[in-house]
C-alpha cells in the first residue's frame, strides 16, 4: 500500500514533507498518536522534543548521545535514547530508536528511519510517497 504525504508550509523557509506518526513505548506500551514529523533527510537520527516523551510516559532505554547540528553557533546537546515502535498509517517498524532532544521543537524522522523504507521525493509536486516499509 503506498501512501501520500503533501509538504507542509515550514517557518520562513521552503514548503518541507511533513508525516503522521505514532509512536508506542516498547517497554511500558504507552503511546502518542498523532505526532507530526518532519521528513529530514539530512540527519542522522530521529529526533523528538524531550517534553514529549516525558509527559507520555516513555522510558528510556539507550545510551545518551551527543547531537551535532550544522550550525556551528550551536553547541552539541546531549540526547536520551529511546527504543519505540513507529507507526505510519498501516507500516510498522519496531526497535526504532528516538532520542530526546530539550533543543527541537518538532520531531524530526532522520535517515534511522528513511534507510528502512523505499519512498519518492517529488519536489516539484510537493508529495512524498511511502511506497513500502521493511517490517
Amino acid at each position: 500500500m503506498t501512501m501520500h504525504f503533501r509538504f507542509g508550509a515550514a517557518s520562513g523557509g521552503e514548503r518541507i514533507p511533513i508525516i503522521t506518526v505514532d509512536l508506542v513505548d516498547e517497554i511500558s506500551q504507552q503511546t502518542i498518536s498523532g505526532l507530526t514529523a518532519v521528513v529530514d533527510t539530512g540527519s542522522d537520527g530521529t529526533l523528538i522534543p524531550y517534553a514529549t516523551l516525558q509527559t507520555a510516559g516513555f522510558r528510556p532505554t539507550r545510551q545518551r548521545r551527543r547531537f551535532y547540528t550544522a550550525r556551528p553557533e550551536q553547541p552539541p546537546e546531549t540526547v536520551v535514547g529511546y527504543s519505540v515502535l513507529l507507526r505510519i498509517g498501516s507500516f510498522e517498524l519496531d526497535d526504532v530508536d528516538v532520542f530526546a532532544s530539550r533543543t527541537v521543537e518538532t520531531m524530526l524522522l532522520g535517515r534511522n528511519v528513511l534507510n528502512r523504507m523505499v519512498l519518492t521525493y517529488d519536489g516539484p509536486q510537493e508529495l512524498l510517497e511511502i511506497l513500502n516499509v521493511d517490517e
